[in-house]
């Protein structure tokens, strides 16, 4: 009987062979095994089987289809485990920066509502101080008025009254924005902060005076204050502003003398007609500041000094006053200027 292949690519001669090998009979076992290229009805038989069956190949045994299947499973594995790891790795991020937006925005918000709430404590403040103004002023048109008292050195001619009506319009109209300003210091939003300052600047200011001779007065008068003499720098420095009303320092000055005096409602209105003209001079929200503490208004107190350091020319400075003043006898004083440094923007945190 003639065997043919139904596979053209393997031999007739070797197709028995390749079968042979895999029922687990190889060449080597030919002696011992049924050997399928004899004639005879079984070689014929087996021949046919084969034949039917669309022919004999070889094939990796189960040990090896295993491995194979295993090394496959593991790659798949890898596959997914890099595919979640790079997911996951994405949505952290995306997470995180989510996150972030939030709490900045809960920042914010929290910084408006803080300037909301301190501009109505300090409208508060405001309204029952004038409350108490009109009362004292009620009841001293109802006295009997003083005389006048003489005049501390004869040199010195009483001032003329100051302009109180050009000035006091302009401190109307800026009052407002200035509690803005220091509740916005107190919040630590120097953004707000510069934004009211603008609006400040851009008020009807007073015409300016007699510049020279307003600066003689004010010279005088800071010497007297050197002195102690306190009544005749007051006289001095109201000449001054009445000479000129937009001389700034003239309206420090004269604030520093109320608050030796222990007149801090007075030494308030001249510091604010001070910062009315000049919004960002860092003197005057300093002096304001220690004048609001020592008056017992804490909290006011410390945004002033925060403007201090943020309008300083050099902050660094700015920093160490507010370190030495950190230390001040006064309870009010020291509490207010450790806040200030304690807020974001002195800090840096």
């Amino acid at each position: 009987m003639k065997l043919v292949s139904l596979r053209p690519e393997v031999p007739a001669t070797n197709f028995l062979d390749r079968c042979a090998t895999v029922s687990g009979y190889g060449t080597a076992g030919r002696s011992s095994s049924v050997w399928f290229r004899g004639k005879g009805f079984i070689s014929a038989l087996a021949a046919a089987t084969m034949l039917s069956a669309g022919g004999c190949d070889y094939f990796p045994n189960a040990k090896q289809q295993e491995e194979k299947a295993k090394a496959e499973a593991a790659r798949i594995a890898e596959e997914k485990r890099a595919t979640d790891e790079k997911w996951a790795a994405t949505v952290a991020e995306r997470d995180k920066k989510l996150d972030e937006e939030r709490k900045a925005r809960e920042r914010e918000e929290a910084g408006r509502k803080a300037a909301e709430q301190q501009a109505g404590v300090l409208a508060q403040q405001k309204a029952e101080a004038d409350a108490r103004a009109k009362v004292a002023e009620d009841r001293a048109r109802k006295a009997v008025a003083p005389p006048p008292p003489a005049p501390a050195r004869p040199a010195s001619p009483p001032p003329p009254p100051p302009p109180r009506t050009a000035a006091a319009v302009t401190t109307e109209r800026s009052a407002p924005l200035l509690r803005n300003m220091v509740a916005a210091a107190s919040a630590s939003d120097e953004g707000a902060v510069q934004r009211y300052r603008r609006d400040i600047e851009a008020l009807p200011k007073p015409a300016a005076g007699d510049k020279v001779g307003a600066t003689s007065w004010r010279q005088a008068a800071a010497e007297s204050l050197k002195r102690g003499d306190t009544s005749t720098s007051l006289n001095q420095y109201q000449h001054a502003i009445s000479l000129d009303p937009t001389d700034v320092a003239a309206y420090i000055g004269l604030g520093q003398v109320y608050a030796r005096l222990g007149r801090y409602a007075d030494a308030d209105t001249a510091f604010s007609r001070a910062l009315t003209l000049a919004p960002a001079n860092s003197n005057a929200w300093s002096n304001f500041g220690v004048t609001l503490a020592r008056g017992g208004n804490v909290n006011n107190a410390a945004g002033a000094l925060i403007n201090s350091y943020v309008f300083a020319a050099d902050r660094k400075r700015s920093y160490d006053a507010l370190q030495r003043m950190a230390g001040n006898r006064d309870g009010n004083v020291s509490t207010a200027a450790h806040q200030a440094l304690k807020a974001r923007i002195v800090s840096g945190r």
